[in-house]
């Protein structure tokens, strides 16, 4: 009996004949014929075949569709497992073991060649035992499925969906989704979620509606958002809100929300949620706008304090040369003096603002080497020691071998600030002292701090904190009316900032001042 006669056998399918017995069989086994051309179009429009495998004579028979999804008839187990991929032999032979020994169905992946195509396709096998009275296997029955199309547009669909995901995690943008009816569960994707500092599930379980997340963000922005959020939720109205948020892992995130109604048949079904962090542009646009207020105070200064100065000493020059006769010596010098001190201002605004051009041509990049910090104070000092006689005014540089690490120049930049500040706020006959002293910290840098001490008017403390800022208005004349513009400070502030170390002033009314700075000490 060939193998497709044993499989016609197994389905209980009628032979043809004659006479008053083939007739009553063939009634009898008309419902059996209409129900396997049923099976038949269920196949072809499921795109499955049926198959089966005789435990005895190791025969395989193919239903016409299965026969087609394998583009063959084998009529042997050994014809049939060629027809698959070398590879999934072994697998397949595990599977059909298994049925038999232990009466076990089982649902398998296999390949074959692409018929006319290039690549593989993708088989599901699906096989169930057949037992007879003593429970011992006869046959295997099963199916088969074509899934090459369907596994590809799970894959494809699985790309696109990997792809937004990628997308949504670089623009920090994730979306959640809460339902108007009941039982119907709320969805969050994992970025909502990550943005929250939570898994998907625990901020389903935390946020029943949008406005429970309320308690997440800054003080100031709570009852903005929960009215904003709550009203979009039960009332369908669409939102756009900024707001500073703090996830429970602690981190304080800026973020764009947007709420939208869902419309389902033309009623508002559920609301959609998503948000972006946006903490990086909102930092970028802070730095700008504080780019920006440091370019117009910048402006300012050299519009009004360059003006101011240069105004003076040609003032006091014309006046000079057109009244020389009739002017007294005293008059001449004390004219001679402001011509000096003006162009010394002039001179010390365009001192630092050359020292702060070409510290930004640079992009705030400096030096990092070791230099000799006693020599470098004194070279810093050079240029105000003439300033310091005309007022009598004493500067001593105490700092012995000390090795900073740093760029010199622009710590030389610092000091001289510093002590022109210092000698400006000095009475006559005063003293600037500049010490260093090693500053230990556990587990940080070695650091030295440089200290420039005056024994002069002294500053209020209400004052002290907003000196190194760019736009205070805390410049007050010397002791002797010497003008200052403020770009010195906020200058050595950044310098020393940027090398690692802090600027700060100790001083009281009266008692004089004592700016320092730190400054890395090379090891």
């Amino acid at each position: 009996m060939s193998a497709q006669a044993q499989y016609s056998a197994h389905q209980g399918t009628a032979g043809s004949g004659s006479g008053p017995l083939n007739a009553e069989r063939a009634t009898a086994a008309r419902p059996l014929i209409d129900k396997a051309r049923l099976l038949s179009l269920a196949e072809q429009a499921g795109g499955m075949g049926h198959w089966a495998w005789d435990v005895a004579s190791g025969a395989v028979a193919l239903s016409g569709e299965a026969a087609g999804i394998f583009g063959a008839a084998p009529e042997t187990f050994e014809a049939w497992l060629g027809l698959i991929q070398p590879e999934d032999h072994a697998l397949v032979r595990r599977y059909f073991d298994q049925a038999v020994q232990h009466s076990r169905g089982f649902e398998c992946e296999v390949r074959l060649e692409a018929r006319g195509e290039a690549g593989l396709r993708t088989l599901i096998l699906k096989g169930q035992p057949e037992c007879d009275g003593a429970r011992r296997p006869i046959a295997v029955y099963g199916v088969v499925s074509d899934v090459t199309e369907a596994f590809a547009a799970v894959r494809a669909l699985h790309d696109r969906t990997e792809m937004l995901g990628m997308a949504a995690a670089m623009a920090g943008l994730g979306h959640a989704v809460w339902s108007r009816t009941k039982g119907t569960p709320p969805y969050c994707s994992d970025e909502m979620a990550r943005l929250h500092g939570l898994t998907s599930d625990a901020f389903l379980h935390l946020y029943p509606s949008p406005e429970a997340r309320a308690s997440l963000l800054a003080a100031g922005d709570q009852d903005r958002f929960q009215a904003v959020a709550r009203r979009g939720f039960e009332q369908g109205e669409s939102y756009d809100i900024a707001y500073a948020m703090t996830g429970l892992d602690g981190e304080i995130r800026e973020i764009r929300e947007i709420g939208r109604p869902l419309l389902e048949s033309g009623a508002y079904a559920r609301f959609l949620v998503t948000a972006q962090d946006v903490t990086a542009q909102v930092r970028v646009t802070r730095e700008l706008a504080e780019l920006n207020r440091q370019k117009d105070k910048l402006f300012s200064i050299i519009a009004h304090d360059l003006r101011n100065p240069f105004n003076s000493v040609l003032g006091y020059a014309d006046l000079l040369a057109a009244k020389s006769r009739e002017l007294s010596p005293g008059k001449i010098a004390t004219y001679a003096h402001m011509v000096r001190e003006s162009a010394a201002c002039v001179h010390n605004l365009i001192e630092n603002l050359l020292a702060w051009g070409a510290y930004q041509i640079r992009d705030g990049a400096f030096k990092s080497e070791a230099f000799d910090l006693g020599a470098a104070v004194s070279e810093g000092l050079a240029p105000l020691m003439h300033m310091a006689e005309a007022k009598g005014v004493t500067i001593v540089n105490l700092i012995g071998a000390v090795q900073g690490r740093g760029d010199e120049a622009l710590i030389r930049v610092v000091v001289r600030n510093l002590v022109s500040n210092a000698i400006k706020f000095s009475r006559p006959g005063g003293v600037v002292r500049i010490t260093a002293q090693p500053q230990a910290q556990a587990g940080a840098p070695a650091m030295v701090r440089v200290t420039v001490r005056d024994d002069g008017v002294g500053i209020p403390p209400s004052a002290a904190g907003a000196l190194f800022e760019l736009d205070n208005d805390l410049s007050s004349p010397g002791t002797r009316g010497e003008k200052g513009t403020g770009l010195g400070l906020y200058l050595c502030r950044d310098i020393v900032t940027r090398h690692g170390g802090v600027i700060s002033v100790d001083s009281a009314p009266g008692t004089g001042a004592a700016f320092w700075f730190t400054l890395p000490v090379a090891g």
